[in-house]
């Protein structure tokens, strides 16, 4: 199955969004947080079932959610949430490599919660 990695843009979008709902109903932004957690797994399973949308940019596809589009490329080994195309996504990409060619079992999650130190909406790398 492929990986899915998410941009820092991607992150900071996510956690802006859940944080706004969380202002009103926190457990909704729980639930939305989730049903995106879905969605972006339907995404890692089966990302050319999602149309191609090459007159925005080639390999750009969109995944629909409400009123969100969850924005990706299928990328040979790895699904990416796209957004982010500044020296942040390159060094992020290159940071992951490092720790994927060092430790073959870690996965990256992203926490909504409980990550102890971390904040809401922080990526976090773990032992699968």
């Amino acid at each position: 199955m492929k990986r899915l990695v998410f941009t820092p843009a991607a992150w900071d979008d996510l956690t802006t969004i859940g944080l706004f709902i969380a202002e009103d109903n926190p457990e909704r932004a729980d639930g939305f947080v989730a049903e995106l957690e879905a969605k972006a797994a339907l995404i890692r399973e089966r990302p050319l079932s999602f149309p191609e949308r090459a007159d925005v940019s080639p390999g750009l596809r969109p995944a629909v959610h409400g009123r969100y589009l969850l924005l990706f490329r299928d990328l040979a080994d790895d699904a990416r949430i796209a957004e982010l195309g500044d020296w942040r996504g390159a060094m992020l990409a290159h940071v992951r490599g490092l720790v994927s060619q060092a430790a073959h079992d870690v996965v990256e999650a992203w926490k909504w919660r409980g990550v102890q130190g971390a904040g809401p909406g922080s990526a976090a790398l773990n032992r699968a």
